[in-house]
């Protein structure tokens, strides 16, 4: 009867070391793909007002927030929409929903890709803010992007003191 086991010594010649192999070449790859993937920054700005060309005529005042969309990530990125709900000066238990067409805006790394989100009344909280690309992916700014629209927000519609406020304590 033939022994057609191989001796111990070829596992410790060539198997462990190609396990050890394809384990790194597994992380390795894992790890370039999760550099590579597409990450957005989002830079907000609160403007009071949207400045139109001079030969409109002047200013036309309008609520708005901008928006500076950054792909930190290698692969490429097209846009369909920004969506911003907030609650209004007016009636602060409604909200109003605020969406804006990007038309397929390609965003690669490094690029900076600008959206103006016209409000049209002045905003007393932002509730969300919400990018969505070509596929449907919905990206949301983290917690430091959303301190920085508050702050911004803040310094472009400080809160207005109420008339019980005013009046001095006796």
């Amino acid at each position: 009867m033939a022994d057609n086991s191989l001796p111990g010594w070829f596992l410790l010649v060539g198997g462990i070391p190609s396990v050890i192999a394809a384990w790194t070449g597994l992380i390795l790859s894992l790890r370039r793909e999760w550099r590579e993937r597409p990450q957005l920054r989002f830079l907000f700005r609160a403007t009071p007002y949207l400045q139109t060309p001079e030969d409109w005529g002047g200013h036309c005042f309008l609520d708005s927030i901008s928006v500076t969309i950054t792909n930190i990530g290698a692969h490429p990125i097209s846009l369909d929409s920004i969506t911003c709900v907030f609650r209004g000066a007016k009636n602060p238990s409604f909200q109003t929903r605020r969406e804006v067409q990007l038309n397929h805006a390609k965003v690669e790394r490094g690029t900076p890709e600008l959206a103006r989100i016209e409000l049209q009344m002045e905003p007393t909280q932002i509730e969300s803010v919400t990018l969505i690309d070509t596929t449907g992916k919905q990206w949301k700014p983290n917690w430091r992007e959303r301190r920085q629209l508050r702050s911004a927000c803040a310094e472009a519609w400080p809160k207005k003191k109420k008339k019980a406020d005013t009046v001095p304590k006796v």
